[in-house]
């Protein structure tokens, strides 16, 4: 239940300083004048999300990013309402909604593209009952202008060299893209760059003993077929996720390779937008802290890319840091960040072995039986859409 009082405490918060003529100082930091309240490390989603919590609580925030700007990559494609919760706590969430394309239903069929039955999200009972799809770049530009209305800008091109903590700061050392060096010393320091974390490399900080590995084939495609908003396809020996963009621009997934190639219809070639095949591996980090760093998103976890957990989780990373640190419990933030992301490996996996992996012919027809007449009751739709919307804990 932490994450709706973050959220609820995270928008009173700003409600309140907002009133008020001065910003409140927390009574755990007393750091030099000159020390920067808050470093991002990483222009991602989650890096971003924070930065604007942070701001929105009247604290100076920086964001640094190597890359020279941010992705055109589609990314990932879909937020689900626990992710529209966190949007909403940044007061984006209308904007982004405008943006994106709302997935009211989830066609389920078999090898064959028989429809066995649907998901009706109308079942979810909440404020956001749909899946909404919107490339991650187009996500992280709305981000990117709501920083903006802060005087927070993105300071591409720049890295973080080499880094020292002390008690209550930490001091780093930053090249810029034209091979200038500062230093600037922070009171908290967020760790966002992504998968390829240099900064968790440097502190040799490893990941956890649960993991799991999968192959994963995405693709993007443009096509005047229709394949409809969303549709989970049960092959024999994998599965198919079909999702709707927007228009007629579909994200392909499979854990079995070349995903397009299990499409009812042939894919020509020049349909096909972007392709990657690759061994994805679910894990999380051993500490989600270290020291004054914090670690959120990729940076800290990596979930499976079709189902929308590994941006939401991020997300939820991200505001949850910003309201411990609102309410003085940051030591908390490992082991909240560590059993919610922990509960979201296993759920994924088990979901994976039932709908993802090679069955006898009998556990299929048994499978596609239980699909067919027990998805059909509002009850248990409900139920299987709370945990789909990341509402489930």
């Amino acid at each position: 239940m932490f994450l709706y009082s973050s959220i609820l405490g995270l928008n009173l918060h700003l409600n309140v300083i907002l009133m008020s003529e001065s910003y409140p100082s927390s009574p755990v930091l007393v750091p030099p004048v000159s020390a920067l309240d808050v470093l991002v490390i990483g222009a991602t989603p989650a890096g971003l999300a924070a930065a604007l919590a942070y701001a929105r609580l009247g604290l100076s925030v920086r964001i640094i990013e190597s890359h020279a700007g941010i992705s055109p990559l589609n990314g990932s494609v879909s937020l689900n309402a626990r992710a529209l919760e966190l949007l909403e706590a940044l007061q984006i969430a209308e904007k982004i909604i405008q943006a994106g394309h709302k997935i009211s239903h989830l066609e389920i069929r078999n090898a064959n593209y028989k429809k066995i039955t649907d998901l009706d999200f109308s079942h979810l009972h909440h404020k956001y009952p749909f899946l909404l799809a919107l490339p991650q770049s187009e996500l992280e530009k709305i981000l990117i202008e709501a920083l903006k209305s802060y005087g927070v800008l993105i300071e591409f091109g720049t890295s973080l060299i080499s880094h020292m903590q002390q008690e209550i700061l930490v001091t780093c050392d930053l090249k810029n893209a034209q091979g200038s060096e500062s230093q600037i010393i922070s009171k908290i320091v967020v760790a966002a760059e992504g998968e390829f974390s240099n900064i968790r490399q440097k502190l040799k900080i490893g990941f956890g003993l649960t993991e799991y590995q999968h192959h994963w084939s995405l693709v993007d495609i443009q096509t005047d077929l229709n394949y409809g908003d969303a549709t989970c396809c049960l092959l024999p020996d994998g599965l198919l996720y079909v999702q709707r963009i927007k228009n007629n621009l579909f994200r392909i997934v499979s854990n079995l390779s070349n995903a397009h190639t299990f499409l009812p219809q042939p894919v020509k070639a020049e349909e096909i937008i972007w392709h990657t095949e690759r061994r994805v591996t679910t894990h999380q980090i051993r500490s989600y802290q270290y020291g004054r760093i914090f670690f959120v998103g990729d940076c800290a976890h990596q979930h499976l890319p079709w189902d929308g957990r590994d941006l939401s989780m991020g997300l939820e990373d991200a505001v949850t840091l910003a309201a411990m640190t609102m309410d003085q419990c940051l030591e908390q933030y490992h082991d909240h960040r560590y059993k919610a992301n922990l509960k979201v490996l296993y759920d994924s996996e088990r979901l994976v072995r039932l709908m993802g992996q090679a069955h006898s012919p009998f556990f299929n027809r048994v499978r596609e039986w239980v699909l067919k007449n027990l998805l059909t009751r509002p009850s248990v739709q409900s139920r299987v859409l709370v945990g789909m919307s990341g509402l489930g804990f």
